[in-house]
């Protein structure tokens, strides 16, 4: 919390790249998960399916990163279309081995942070409890921060 995030690239389920910096200039909600992760599944049905309809047009871009190895690739379809995820879901199929779980420290999945427009990580969640409504009390606030700043 309060680094700046480094550029990455990654691709989604057809192999096409994404670059994080591509989504410069928006409030991204990064989130690690993988296909056998139970608590991930019901935090994409539930809670982030909810918030992609709600703030998509907010400049809210949320991405699902997936820390399942190329063994699963499979798996990682097979989850994302049960989860019916939406939004960005892309992966490089290396597991918790990835340079990219290793930067954020990832120890468990889902782990989810919150970076503003400007690039800075405001906040880190650890888990999914369907009662806490953390994540979307902190994305309102930085909608609201960007609403204030231009008027």
């Amino acid at each position: 919390i309060g680094n700046y995030v480094q550029d990455f690239t990654a691709n989604d389920l057809e192999g096409n790249t994404v670059k994080l910096s591509d989504f410069k200039g928006k409030i991204i909600l990064l989130d690690f998960w993988a296909s056998w992760c139970v608590p991930c599944h019901q935090q994409n049905q539930k809670e982030f399916s909810e918030l992609y309809l709600k703030y998509k047009n907010q400049n809210l871009v949320i991405i699902s990163y997936s820390l399942d190895a190329k063994t699963a690739k499979e798996d990682w379809r097979k989850a994302s279309l049960n989860d019916k995820i939406s939004w960005i879901n892309i992966s490089n199929l290396k597991g918790f081995d990835d340079p990219l779980s290793k930067q954020y420290s990832i120890s468990s999945v889902p782990n989810s942070f919150l970076i503003d427009q400007n690039g800075k990580i405001v906040n880190s969640f650890i888990g999914y409890d369907s009662e806490n409504s953390t994540i979307e009390s902190e994305i309102i606030k930085l909608i609201d921060k960007k609403t204030t700043h231009n008027n």
